[in-house]
């Protein structure tokens, strides 16, 4: 008997990681569910990740996540997330990241069928201005 684990993880609504792991999701493209992260950019050194679930173009929900590494920025900043046609979706509220391991999340609902190409998260640091700090993004396709 053949099993089919992409059905199974959408129906039996099993958590993201372990599907994720039996059917091997790519970090881009996707089918309207995958991950990324993009790698901390100098000076600030903090990780941006980014995933996106649901099925073919229909969106449950966009997450991004900043996560301070060592060292640490020793700054305040934000988590963006933007779609296909560049529109800001999702700012969070900016943070001070003054220690290792500390994160600000940034969450798009839709539930709905939207455009497919990227969505993207990315990470903003204020030093006197606002930098970019690192991108993550995943390619939604039918």
């Amino acid at each position: 008997m053949r099993v089919r684990w992409k059905k199974i993880c959408t129906v039996a609504a099993l958590p993201l990681l372990i599907c994720a792991g039996i059917i091997g999701i790519s970090s881009t493209p996707a089918h309207a569910t995958g991950s990324s992260c993009g790698v901390p950019v100098y000076p600030y050194y903090v990780r941006i990740c980014i995933t996106v679930v649901g099925g073919g173009d229909y969106i449950n929900y966009v997450t991004a996540t900043m996560t301070s590494q060592d060292p640490p920025p020793d700054a305040p900043g934000h988590v963006q997330i933007t779609g296909p046609s560049g529109a800001t979706l999702c700012n969070s509220n900016t943070r001070y990241f003054g220690s290792p391991g500390e994160t600000e999340t940034c969450t798009w609902t839709l539930n709905a069928e939207t455009l497919t190409g990227n969505y993207c998260a990315h990470a903003w640091i204020y030093d006197g201005g606002y930098f970019p700090s690192g991108d993550a993004c995943v390619n939604v396709w039918v």
